[in-house]
């Protein structure tokens, strides 16, 4: 996707945030509380102990289609599979490009009965290898995959699921579906119109309260597990006592950005990937500010958490990232290729010798003792696809840009990540 940006993500944030603002307002008892970041994006509990699970998605770049929402639908499923005795509601809010021109007429409907729902939100495809004693079509095999192919999962029948049509249609009764939401701006006239309903003042000074309603959520979005939540009547308050004028903008996006670096960092875990030996790909955009003593700092630090080098004490599978850097020259690429060489850093690019051809099983050989690689350089996007696909092994590619991604989908996890600097790198891994 094109429009993928850290802009575009801290907008998302944004857009959040202020539902969490209206969503306060409009609390029915003062004793209500709003959760950022519970359950789902906004929990609402109400003084019943009733809790609405609400999941956000702001896509102005995007088009509705089933598949954006069919994850989130799963998440909620499983929760509430996990929690059916409690007194449960879940909500997805969506706003996407053509939010104002689906579904306007009766007849069009985002699910017509239950089975409909099964087929678009909980049935989907995973790459699974196949079974020894099992046969499978050639149009479900992974081309580049071998002995892998896309198996279908109805995630309801799933061993911890599991769920019966009964269930389904008792979740289904507490789900509400909203992809016709409101747009940013008109979602910020909104919020603008309760403050000067509630607090009977002018519009400047609703935008004030707004201002300062604003850095009361982004605070609650960093304040982790039990600081995270608050009351319509603590809210209101807190409101009050600061009338104000709040010059706080520029800090609310550097809080946004903080949480924004926290989730890339958290769903990428790369402190963690180091436990499994698998095939691991950085395709690094290079900035024009970035030096080249900083390029090689930030690959250092990229191989040091997942590289597994044997030094002839333990047997252990070993293994080292491979990396494409976009956007620079080959006479630069052999730079910072020769800084690693002065450093005595054992790096390969799959080129036995000068101007012999790329050679796939050269590249692909792991570190030993007696060559401790750790770095292996794909020198162009052709020696970057073949290696990819000459591959066994679980390959994932962490693909960081600033202006645009590579105009490719990889058949593997592949993880697109904006980023507004190639020096943002070291803060997400």
């Amino acid at each position: 996707m094109t429009n993928r940006s850290a802009k575009a993500t801290i907008k998302g944030y944004q857009y959040q945030f202020n539902l969490s603002i209206l969503e306060i307002l409009k609390l029915k008892a003062l004793t209500d509380e709003v959760t950022i970041e519970g359950v789902e994006d906004i929990d609402i509990t109400e003084e019943s102990g009733e809790l609405e699970a609400i999941q956000i998605k702001y896509y102005e770049g995007t088009k509705y289609s089933p598949s954006i929402i069919a994850k989130p639908i799963r998440w909620m499923l499983k929760d509430f599979s996990e929690n059916f005795n409690k007194d449960r509601r879940y909500k997805i809010y969506g706003y996407y490009s053509n939010s104002d021109k689906i579904f306007n007429q009766e007849s069009e409907k985002i699910y017509v009965d239950l089975e409909d729902f099964k087929n678009k939100f909980l049935i989907y495809t995973k790459d699974s290898k196949i079974p020894e004693d099992e046969k499978v079509p050639d149009d479900v095999k992974i081309p580049g995959k071998p002995g892998y192919y896309k198996r279908s999962i109805k995630y309801h029948e799933e061993s911890d699921i599991n769920l019966s049509d009964q269930y389904l249609e008792k979740f289904i009764s507490r789900l509400e579906i909203n992809v016709k939401a409101k747009e940013f701006k008109e979602l910020e006239n909104d919020i603008i119109k309760e403050f000067i309903e509630m607090f009977s003042c002018d519009k400047h000074e609703a935008k004030i309260y707004f201002e300062k309603a604003k850095a009361i959520i982004s605070e609650l979005a960093i304040g982790g597990d039990g600081n995270n939540k608050i009351s319509k009547e603590v809210f209101l308050e807190s409101l009050k006592n600061n009338k104000r004028k709040l010059y706080n903008i520029w800090m609310i996006d550097e809080l946004n950005i903080r949480q924004y670096e926290k989730k890339v960092k958290h769903n990428l875990n790369l402190t963690q990937m180091n436990l499994s030996p698998n095939e691991r790909f950085f395709i690094i955009e290079i900035d024009k500010l970035i030096t080249n003593v900083e390029i090689k700092v930030l690959l250092q630090e990229i191989s040091k958490k997942l590289s597994v080098i044997p030094n002839g004490k333990r047997k252990l599978e070993s293994f080292c990232p491979y990396f494409f850097l976009r956007g620079i020259s080959n006479e630069r690429l052999a730079v910072i290729k020769k800084l690693f060489d002065q450093d005595g850093e054992n790096l390969i690019d799959g080129y036995k010798y000068k101007d012999s051809d790329f050679d796939t099983e050269f590249i692909k050989r792991r570190p030993s003792v007696e060559h401790p690689i750790k770095y292996k350089f794909c020198n162009s996007i052709m020696d970057l696809d073949s290696t990819i696909n000459s591959l066994e092994k679980t390959r994932e590619i962490f693909e960081f840009y600033y202006t645009d991604s590579l105009d490719k989908k990889y058949n593997h996890r592949h993880e697109l990540i904006r980023i507004n600097s190639t020096n943002d790198i070291r803060k997400l891994i």
